[in-house]
């Protein structure tokens, strides 16, 4: 029917609406936010830290998290913007991001990192799997759009990750330091004893050398506990502490039982003494469970580390009776 006759018998042309947009993956994500979580929450459920567990625990922050993956999605992103985040240069928020936030609760639960990622790992699978079964991917738009809710999440996960292994850094060395502390307290009693002893002239000669032998080695036993207590501090924040002075290392090398390669007058912190002494003591303990062969004291020197040394270890025979 031509348009004039519709006219005249009073028939209305209709316009027909056009073809509905596609979902995108941000308003997906909103509109089944309830599912996504329950997925989230039934994964979480089955871990070992979370059994018992309550709804609210459970899903932690997901939600948080699924909301800011879902507004950066909806956020345009040039393709430098895209490549700087898939490299770790995106840009970085002022506060706590709600990945790191569960990260913090996970530490507290008692989670490893391994159950972390596995929670990542499940999400993922989740928003992908629900977005298939909803439609077909087909456009380009939906193509891009999983592929940044991809870069999305490895950034939430790198986020969460991060903080878990500061935490988890923190706490062991918080717990190295108590410990060192804590032991110096039965230490001091052991090594004042032995002073005690030793101070007793009635003591018999064999009973003399036990006594000199516990107080070196409380003394020991102390420098270990204050390199343990040092290494924490580094960890913590706080520097090393180092006051230099002249000591001469020729005078170490005498304790270290003559290790090689040390010149006297050389300047160090008397603190690391201890250090020293024991570094050469050890390389000289090594070396005293080898026979050595003389070509192995002609090496020369190599372009590559550590070469000149392997080459004396093979040539080496091992002294029977220390393996």
């Amino acid at each position: 029917m031509l348009e004039s006759d519709s006219l005249r018998h009073g028939v209305s042309r209709t316009t027909l609406p056009p073809p509905a947009q596609p979902m995108t993956l941000s308003a997906f994500i909103h509109t089944h936010m309830e599912a996504i979580l329950q997925e989230w929450e039934d994964f979480a459920a089955t871990l070992s830290p979370l059994e018992g567990a309550g709804e609210v625990e459970l899903r932690d922050h997901a939600a948080s998290l699924l909301k800011v993956i879902a507004l950066d999605l909806a956020t345009h992103q040039a393709e430098q913007q895209s490549i700087d985040k898939s490299q770790g240069h995106g840009p970085q928020a002022n506060q706590d991001t709600a990945a790191e936030i569960h990260a913090a609760h996970r530490v507290s639960s008692g989670f490893t990192g391994e159950q972390v990622m596995a929670e990542f790992r499940a999400l993922r699978s989740s928003v992908l799997r629900l977005r298939a079964r909803d439609r077909a991917l087909t456009s380009a738009a939906e193509i891009e759009d999983m592929v940044r809710f991809n870069e999305a999440l490895d950034q939430a996960q790198s986020e969460s990750m991060a903080r878990y292994t500061q935490m988890l850094r923190e706490a062991q060395n918080l717990f190295l330091a108590i410990l060192g502390h804590d032991v110096r307290t039965p230490l001091g009693a052991i090594s004042m004893g032995a002073q005690v002893l030793l101070h007793d002239p009635a003591l018999p000669a064999k009973a003399l050398k036990v006594g000199v032998r516990i107080l070196n080695s409380a003394r020991r036993m102390d420098e270990i506990i204050r390199d343990l207590l040092d290494f924490s501090t580094t960890h913590l924040g706080d520097g090393l502490p180092i006051d230099p002075h002249n000591v001469d290392l020729g005078t170490v090398r005498h304790r270290g039982r003559g290790s090689p390669g040390l010149s006297p007058g050389s300047r160090t912190d008397p603190h690391h003494r201890g250090r020293i002494d024991r570094l050469l003591g050890q390389r000289a303990h090594g070396a005293s469970l080898f026979q050595p062969d003389l070509e192995c004291h002609r090496t020369r020197p190599s372009r590559q580390p550590g070469a000149d040394i392997d080459r004396g270890r093979r040539r080496g025979t091992r002294v029977p009776g220390t393996e």
